[in-house]
């Protein structure tokens, strides 16, 4: 990072210090482009002019800031699915947990919860952990602030022949459009954080415009492989300074109703790390 007089601080000293967007601390450096621009789309999925800067800094703080360790990425080499869904699953069903999928929660109160097909009456000791995305939650409790959301974009090609990459299953890019390249087994994920200006074109023109990237990076050639471009509108808040200061807390007005996701005021952007600060938090007030 660069260093000297009171004029030049260190990048993340102006972002520690900083309490505007993450281009108002950092949008001089001259590593913004090759590290802060795409480092903030990846972790806020927001653009720096308009992105907080302090969830980045929060994160900062847990990973470069603390070490090595703590920068390593854990890789789930076979999904998320067999890393944490399944074992999570499992590990209630041992408590005795009943599982239902497909029974939407359509309404609920300090005493009853009403499912698609059937009513659930609260008995006095019994607590709800309401995990569901934002519009969701604001539908079951009127007065929660409506926090508007962020796309990600992903292509996934399937390849005939998977080339190797030296440092590992995936590959962070600057300069185009496509930001990460992710490959597991003969499928090769192409990764856009704060997509705006992809969600409007047409799978076709993504598909070309992000195999032109990966191919680059990979050294591949040949067409297009099979594709299937994937369009999650509101994967992440859009993490602005208003959008920072609505986030509700696990508390709701319901003294027996808690909130968890990622989306709701955990210090850190939406991410695997702040659902599972979400949980322990609801779990906590709920049992206390």
């Amino acid at each position: 990072m660069p260093g000297g007089g009171p004029a030049d601080l260190p990048d993340i000293l102006r972002l520690a210090l900083g309490r505007g967007t993450v281009a108002t601390c950092v949008g001089r450096s001259r590593h913004f482009a090759t590290l802060w621009e795409p480092l903030c789309a990846a972790v806020l999925n927001t653009s720096p002019d308009e992105a907080a800067a302090a969830p980045l800094t929060r994160v900062l703080r847990a990973t470069l800031l603390a070490g090595g360790p703590a920068s390593r990425p854990h890789v789930a080499r076979r999904g998320l699915g067999p890393a944490l869904v399944e074992p999570a699953l499992a590990r209630l069903e041992t408590l005795g947990a009943r599982l239902r999928f497909g029974a939407r929660l359509r309404r609920l109160d300090a005493d009853c919860l009403e499912f698609g097909d059937e009513s659930r009456r609260l008995e006095p000791g019994d607590r709800v952990v309401l995990a569901v995305p934002p519009a969701q939650a604001a539908t079951l409790l009127p007065g929660l602030p409506e926090l508007p959301g962020s796309p990600i974009v992903n292509a996934h090609f399937r390849l005939d022949q998977p080339p190797a990459m030296a440092d590992g299953p995936m590959l962070g890019l600057i300069g185009g459009v496509a930001q990460w390249l992710f490959l597991r087994d003969d499928v090769l994920t192409v990764t856009v954080s704060a997509a705006r200006d992809l969600v409007a074109m047409a799978p076709g023109q993504i598909a070309a415009r992000l195999w032109r990237d990966a191919a680059a990076a990979l050294a591949l050639g040949g067409p297009i492989p099979p594709v299937r471009v994937v369009k999650e509108r509101r994967a992440t808040l859009l993490h602005t300074l208003p959008v920072e200061r609505l986030r509700p807390s696990a508390a709701t007005g319901l003294p027996t109703v808690f909130l968890a996701g990622d989306w709701t005021a955990t210090g850190l952007p939406c991410t695997i790390e702040g659902a599972i600060r979400s949980g322990r938090t609801a779990a906590h007030m709920a049992c206390r």
